[in-house]
């Protein structure tokens, strides 16, 4: 992974010069430059910036609002449409790609971004990078100027959808953001039950089950069945493709979506049912899994015999249905049916959510600034317990041990005190409280709590192990980013 960015000065972009002139471009009257709305808007603290909120853009006058979206999943683009005007959309090339020639979204109104080059918009840098979810989705990385700060400026990070490996932590863009003031996280499985194994394990599961039952049935017409979204999944596909020499069977939708991509017929995906004895279909054909999974055993019969098959082996993959307790592949099977459960997923699991942002909110400052972090806890009487924090604020501060204290006690509301642990501090995981209004985010020097964030990681009462009951968990298809996104706040 590269090591940074540019070393040239970020590219310095207006959103509201661009929309301007992306409504001209279209002939279309251009409305009048409205202050903010009143009304509490999901903006990251400090910017216009909103993050996959293109439904809130009936209520946001334009061009009030600069557009980020993170990756291309109905969940986040819900609320864009063919006439969209409503404001300049920021995301990687790939997703923007899908964004104009899927949901036929005006090119004027997309403006893609290139991963790991800090660019300069509205005042503030922006930076792109890969999220290891779906193609095109990335993380961004967000670098506010704030005149309340001593340091002149304050960090956020917003993961988007994102699965969490190990290369990340060594990441040099992530890891100059370690100390950030908030992280906007994707909590789909923020749960100890869901300790779903890496991808590839899951992946040589699908491949050894066709292999084996090929062998087995050699005199029987048998037919793969894997679920997909539009988007997504798409590493199964083509290692199926790969090691079980064979084509993957998808439909046009499917198949536009590949050659945007840069896949298609070329790499093993094919349109001609003759082709294959592997198809992809939608995502609840073969059984619903929310709030757990019910297979469709009476559908997967219909398309075996629609197709002319005499058996039909379907795989779901998704760490919604994988618990702990419970066996790692399970098989549900009925008459010439049987459908495996896979837990394969493009979100992090438990202990990817812990490790992902202990290495992002905590890192092993200790050891370089060791004297520093000696004097803070003495100064400061914080207990030893708090070493990590001083150690994350010291980096932050290039080892400034009076920059280090200003910081500490110029934000007392932002901070642990001697009785809270947070996930930056500890390794456990805090209790995310629902509050009022759960489209609302923190703005200027208000506390997350105050501005009511959906899901608020609470800096003033003490934390409880994630294993508390009202931990959220959601699968994919129900997971609302705005609803959802868990803030951790410094």
């Amino acid at each position: 992974m590269s090591s940074s960015s540019s070393s040239q000065s970020p590219k310095s972009l207006d959103s509201l010069l661009l929309h301007r002139n992306a409504l001209s471009s279209l002939t279309v009257a251009i409305p009048p430059s409205d202050p903010l709305p009143a009304a509490p808007l999901p903006f990251i603290p400090g910017t216009r910036f909103l993050i996959d909120a293109f439904r809130h853009a009936a209520t946001v006058p334009a061009p009030a609002a600069a557009y980020f979206l993170s990756h291309f999943h109905s969940d986040h683009y819900a609320g864009l449409y063919p006439n969209w005007s409503h404001g300049i959309i920021f995301c990687s090339q790939i997703t923007a790609d899908l964004v104009t020639r899927v949901l036929r979204i005006p090119k004027q109104f997309v403006f893609p971004l290139p991963l790991r080059e800090t660019a300069l918009l509205d005042g503030s840098e922006v930076t792109l990078v890969d999220a290891n979810h779906c193609p095109g989705a990335v993380q961004f990385l967000f670098k506010v100027p704030a005149k309340s700060s001593t340091t002149g400026f304050e960090m956020y990070v917003h993961t988007g959808d994102f699965r969490y490996i190990s290369s990340m932590s060594e990441d040099a863009l992530l890891r100059g953001f370690i100390g950030c003031d908030a992280v906007f996280l994707d909590t789909t499985y923020c749960n100890p039950k869901y300790v779903f194994p890496a991808q590839d394990e899951a992946v040589d599961y699908v491949v050894s089950v066709i292999d084996s039952v090929r062998k087995e049935c050699l005199d029987k017409r048998v037919l793969f069945l894997i679920a997909t979204y539009v988007i997504g999944k798409e590493r199964i596909l083509l290692e199926t493709a790969r090691r079980c020499k064979t084509k993957v069977l998808v439909d046009g939708k499917k198949m536009e979506v590949l050659r945007v991509l840069g896949y298609g017929e070329t790499e093993g995906f094919t349109e001609d049912v003759l082709e294959s004895d592997v198809h992809v279909v939608g995502w609840n054909v073969l059984g619903e899994t929310w709030p757990y999974f019910r297979p469709n055993f009476v559908k997967m019969a219909e398309i075996m015999a629609e197709r002319g098959y005499s058996r039909v082996v379907g795989f779901v993959p998704t760490g919604w249905t994988y618990e702990v307790k419970r066996n790692k592949f399970a098989v549900r099977t009925k008459d010439s049916c049987e459908v495996h459960l896979v837990p394969y997923s493009e979100h992090s699991n438990y202990d990817e959510l812990r490790d992902g942002n202990g290495n992002l909110l905590v890192d092993d400052a200790p050891n370089l600034y060791g004297q520093e972090v000696g004097q803070f806890v003495q100064i400061t009487g914080v207990d030893e317990s708090f070493r990590s924090y001083a150690a994350t604020i010291l980096e932050r501060t290039k080892g400034d041990i009076n920059k280090a204290l200003d910081i500490h006690y110029g934000k007392p509301e932002s901070i642990p005190g001697k009785d809270v642990e947070t996930l930056a501090v500890s390794d456990k995981l805090v209790q995310p409280q629902s509050v009022t209004n759960e489209r609302s985010y923190a703005q200027g020097n208000k506390s997350l709590q105050e501005a009511g964030v959906g899901f608020a990681l609470s800096v003033k009462e003490p934390a409880v192990p994630c294993s508390d009951a009202t931990l959220m968990s959601l699968p994919p298809e129900k997971y609302d980013p705005i609803k959802h996104g868990l803030p951790l706040h410094l």
